[in-house]
């Protein structure tokens, strides 16, 4: 074990004088006192104890297994928080800040967006009993996220529970808000006068991607019941209701890969607005300056300058 010795020299000092000194005309000498007699020595061991961090430190929280996630910085986290939305077709919802400890400079929390992030209404039902043509989009997910920085260092850790009582992926596309970035996109199409009508056509045409075949050869038998060379075949006409008639179809994952200049929009008929649908890695010089879905097209270069 590691030691310190000190050394400290103590400088003689006279007795006081009793009353028998103060009438003496010469004070008495002090007897010699030894060198070695004035040296004091002093060692100091180290405390055999470890050192315990305090509790919500970043040591602590590192060391532990609660916080089992670690980026090198908070870009760093925001790029996953970005991926992770986009893999799982979900929406994670800043709720609370917390500054109130000296040991971390910020701790967010996050939850899902099918949880109640406002909190529970005093508002109570007069018929409970009664049920409701459009389900609530809240089902109390249990999914948060919590990440803590801290003073001293870039390293961001967070802790993650990844479940949910509710379908994810396609399933939960239509509960998922429009992000900012393809709210601004659109609101700069109307003012280029690009018509709602050519907007939400592009969407559905990402929804129904057209389908090559090929055409029908003169005298093939296989293709019209025995058409003669020359003779072309007729296309059935439509009628008003079937020309009017939108296709009943659900996004899938085949929509998802879909032509990246408009497929960032896609329509839904059991509820009718825009979602969006594909989420593209955006360009490398120009990384997303936000935690959702990034849009696609000229106008990307815009909108991440415009957020920085």
């Amino acid at each position: 074990m590691d030691q310190y010795t000190g050394r400290f020299r103590l400088e003689p000092s006279y007795p006081p004088p009793g009353p028998a000194m103060r009438l003496a005309a010469t004070p008495p000498t002090a007897p010699p006192v030894p060198a070695e007699d004035l040296q004091l020595v002093f060692r100091a061991f180290p405390d055999p104890t470890p050192h315990k961090p305090r509790q919500g430190s970043f040591e602590y929280d590192l060391a532990s297994s609660k916080y089992s996630m670690r980026w090198e910085n908070f870009r760093g986290f925001e790029v996953w928080l970005a991926n992770e939305q986009q893999a799982q077709t979900i929406e994670l919802r800043l709720v609370k800040t917390y500054h109130t400890s000296p040991l971390y400079d910020r701790r967010l929390r996050y939850v899902c967006s099918r949880a109640r992030t406002g909190g529970k209404k005093e508002y109570t039902k007069s018929h409970p009993e009664w049920n409701r043509k459009i389900q609530s989009k809240f089902t109390d997910c249990p999914c948060s996220l919590i990440v803590k920085q801290y003073p001293g260092t870039t390293v961001v850790l967070g802790k993650y529970s990844p479940d949910h009582n509710h379908p994810t992926g396609n399933g939960n596309l239509r509960f998922v808000r429009i992000p900012a970035a393809t709210r601004e996109y659109i609101a700069a199409q109307v003012r280029n006068k690009v018509s709602p009508q050519h907007i939400d056509r592009s969407a559905r045409q990402n929804m129904m991607p057209e389908v090559k075949t090929r055409k029908q050869p003169a005298g093939d038998p296989s293709y019209g019941g025995g058409a003669t060379s020359g003779s072309k075949a007729k296309k059935p006409k439509k009628t008003p209701a079937q020309s009017q008639a939108l296709p009943d179809i659900q996004p899938t994952r085949t929509s998802l890969q879909a032509p990246p200049h408009h497929t960032f929009l896609a329509y839904t008929p059991a509820r009718p607005m825009l979602v969006p649908t594909h989420y593209p890695q955006p360009p490398a010089q120009y990384p997303p300056p936000f935690p959702l879905y990034y849009p696609t097209g000229p106008c990307a270069p815009y909108f991440s300058q415009r957020r920085n």
